[in-house]
């Protein structure tokens, strides 16, 4: 049985020192040859010692009517694996700074890569039970603070960024938003986690030397992982969408790097240089599809958005826990 909301695309934001991906490997080691080349960044985002997970989602959220939040918003959904505090979570945080209604549903989630699809999934069972009507989704992750320059295993890779997107249950306009808003139609979903090879991607508990945590991955793992599942778990969702392949019009696909945005494309007999989008800004978590949609919002006119009659897209993301998760995505005008 499907379901429908609306979705409004917010905003975005990235960390303020702009590092050049090949200086920064020039600077800190000697890598395998072809090692940019499979990276695929150009550059990073980081942000400065002071600046946190939370300063980003208010730069994300800086064009939205606060007065419009406060009155509409019923339930906050956060997602961060690099939350300013153990606890509360950010989006407790937000929400007093956002001073929403004290009967606001706030949810902190630990969660990464998959979090924007997963947080999706919720927020659509949400509207449809009819606990809420309009759910501000922010994400965002500090992941500079997780490592050193020098480890090259993960430092070409990670932006710092958040982003914001609102689900409601009506058609609404919302004051400060520039992109335009849509109806989503969700066909079909699919999970799939692996909880026994959490060790290839975590973020341990902060110590002396990263009081947030410090990230390892094991970059093989979480290939191999991805690769050995993409393919059926794509086609399980499409089929059940009662859609073919070739019928999704538009894929959206976590930017982990070039070489398994690469992998997945060959997998799903897509255009990999179509599917690499992100060179300019790095891997930003889970703001890696929020990120894609805006961008789609600014650069295509309501005729390539819709459609004559809606448009089907495809979410894909995976990483931390190990998990993959997808949707099948009916969008259009209402």
């Amino acid at each position: 049985m499907s379901s429908s909301f609306w979705i409004h695309p917010v905003g975005s934001a990235l960390g303020s020192t702009k590092r050049d991906v090949a200086l920064l490997v020039a600077e800190n080691g000697e890598v395998r040859e072809g090692f940019l080349t499979r990276t695929g960044f150009e550059t990073v985002f980081h942000v400065t010692k002071e600046q946190t997970g939370l300063d980003l989602a208010r730069a994300a959220l800086a064009n939205v009517d606060t007065d419009w939040l406060r009155a509409n918003v019923d339930t906050v959904i956060y997602i961060t694996s690099t939350g300013d505090r153990a606890a509360p979570g950010n989006g407790h945080l937000l929400h007093g700074e956002l001073m929403l209604a004290p009967h606001t549903l706030v949810f902190d989630i630990n969660d990464a890569c998959t979090g924007f699809v997963r947080s999706v999934i919720l927020g659509n069972s949400l509207i449809a039970s009819g606990t809420s009507k309009a759910i501000l989704i922010v994400i965002s992750d500090t992941y500079s603070k997780l490592y050193e320059d020098s480890n090259l295993r993960v430092s070409p890779l990670f932006s710092d960024g958040a982003s914001a997107i609102i689900l409601t249950a009506d058609a609404l306009t919302i004051p400060g938003i520039r992109h335009p808003s849509r109806k989503w139609e969700i066909l079909s979903s699919t999970v799939i986690s692996e909880g026994n090879h959490a060790d290839d991607l975590t973020v341990t508990r902060g110590n002396e030397h990263f009081p947030f945590g410090e990230l390892e991955m094991n970059g093989a793992g979480v290939f191999n992982f991805v690769v050995k599942h993409v393919k059926s778990a794509v086609a399980g969702a499409v089929t059940r969408a009662g859609l073919g392949h070739d019928e999704i019009d538009s894929w959206y696909i976590h930017q982990g790097s070039r070489a398994v945005v690469d992998a997945v494309s060959k997998s799903l007999s897509l255009d990999q240089d179509a599917q690499f989008v992100s060179r300019e800004y790095g891997n930003v978590v889970g703001s890696a599809i929020p990120f894609q949609i805006l961008a789609e919002t600014a650069g295509m006119t309501e005729t390539e958005l819709f459609g004559s009659e809606g448009r089907y897209l495809f979410l894909l993301a995976f990483g931390v826990g190990l998990t993959l998760a997808g949707l099948t995505i009916r969008q259009s005008r209402g």
